[in-house]
C-alpha cells in the first residue's frame, strides 16, 4: 500500500483502487452508492469520497496515483454555486490524465454549457444512461487499456 497525506491526520495507508468516485453528499446514495456497487459487482475496488467539491482538490491531490479511474460526479448544485464551480476548474479537468471522467448527473442542456469548458478533454457521461451501463463502460475501459 502507498502511503499518503490525508488533512487532520499524519499519514495514513490507502491501498491502491481501481476506480475512486468523488461525489457530493445529496447524491452519494442515489448515485455513487448504486455505481460503486456495480463496479464491484464486476470485482473492481471501489473507493467513494462523498465530501463537497470544495475539498474535492486537496483530497484528489493525494489519492489520484493510486486510481486507475477518477470519476467526478457533477450536479447542478455544483455548477450554480460559484465557489464549487471555482473548485471544480482548480480540478484542471481539461488536463485528462488517462482514464478520468465526469458523470453529470440533473443538469440540463444550459447548465452543461456552462461547464463545457470544463468537460473538453474528459469523458462526461449523464446519468440519464443508467448507473449499469455506466458502470459497464468503465469495466469496458479498463479492460481495453490493459496490454
Amino acid at each position: 500500500m502507498a502511503t499518503r497525506e490525508v488533512p487532520g491526520r499524519s499519514e495514513v495507508e490507502l491501498p491502491n483502487r481501481d476506480v475512486i468516485i468523488f461525489v457530493p453528499s445529496e447524491d452519494a446514495d442515489g448515485v455513487a452508492a448504486p455505481l460503486a456497487d456495480n463496479l464491484r459487482r464486476h470485482g473492481l475496488v471501489v473507493l467513494v469520497i462523498v465530501a463537497g467539491p470544495d475539498s474535492w482538490t486537496r483530497v484528489y491531490d493525494q489519492v489520484r496515483a493510486g486510481a486507475r479511474v477518477i470519476v467526478f460526479t457533477v450536479n447542478k448544485h455544483c455548477v450554480l454555486d460559484e465557489s464549487l464551480f471555482h473548485e471544480l476548474r482548480r480540478l484542471h479537468l481539461r488536463e485528462v490524465p488517462p482514464n478520468r471522467l465526469a458523470i453529470v448527473h440533473g443538469l440540463s442542456d444550459d447548465l452543461l454549457s456552462r461547464c463545457s469548458d470544463l468537460f473538453k478533454s474528459t469523458v462526461v457521461i449523464p446519468t440519464d444512461i443508467g448507473l449499469e451501463r455506466i458502470a459497464d463502460l468503465i469495466t469496458h475501459g479498463l479492460a481495453s487499456s490493459v496490454p
